[in-house]
């Protein structure tokens, strides 16, 4: 296997030109190779940290001041950056983008490719989450067998949580989902 990078000072170092990497190019804090494959175009940039058993690998890019830890995957054309932050044995992959202050956890899964062309999927721990178009009255999602507006979801999430037998962990991870498709559909929609 030719390395296509070495560790100095807790930073991957490129040794040689790769994916529009140069040879030298200083990237993010990794802790060991095992976080960051010397296959593909994969790499970490900027304050990007990848560490306890966090793996990046395929075409991926962490960058900014995104976190991927525990024992997160991010691979394929995936992209994590802004301030987001994978962990626990949460997996994002396909041409997914994980940005701004989102949280990936659990067991949840991230793929696809956040366009209009494209929807946001979410595999949660219980239920698959998706959004399913825009009506009338607003973005539409789906959580399971469920669907309503983001606002409808908003203001009722906890209590169908509850209904539906979520504990707190659940809830919290449900409704950053939501929140992710909220910011997603504003920047569609040309909100701020």
């Amino acid at each position: 296997m030719d390395k296509k990078y070495k560790i100095e000072n807790g930073r991957c170092v490129a040794l040689r030109d790769f994916g529009g990497i140069k040879c030298g190019d200083v990237g993010g804090f990794i802790r060991s190779e095992k976080n960051l494959s010397h296959y593909g175009n994969c790499w970490v940039l900027d304050n990007a940290q990848v560490f306890d058993n966090a793996q990046v690998s395929g075409d991926a890019r962490v960058f900014d001041n995104a976190r991927v830890f525990d024992n997160a995957r991010v691979f394929d054309n995936a992209w994590v950056f802004d301030n987001a932050r994978v962990f626990d044995n949460a997996w994002v992959f396909g041409n997914a983008q994980v940005f701004d202050n989102a949280r990936v956890f659990g067991n949840a899964q991230v793929f696809g490719q956040f366009s209009r062309g494209n929807c946001p999927v979410f595999i949660g721990t219980r239920h698959v989450v998706s959004y399913s178009g825009k009506t009338a009255i607003g973005h539409t999602i789906s959580i399971g067998c469920v669907t309503l507006t983001i606002a409808e979801w908003m203001n009722q999430y906890r209590k169908i949580g509850k209904i539906n037998h979520y504990n707190e962990a659940e809830i919290d991870e449900y409704v950053y989902y939501i929140s992710m498709i909220d910011l997603i559909t504003k920047r569609w929609d040309g909100e701020k």
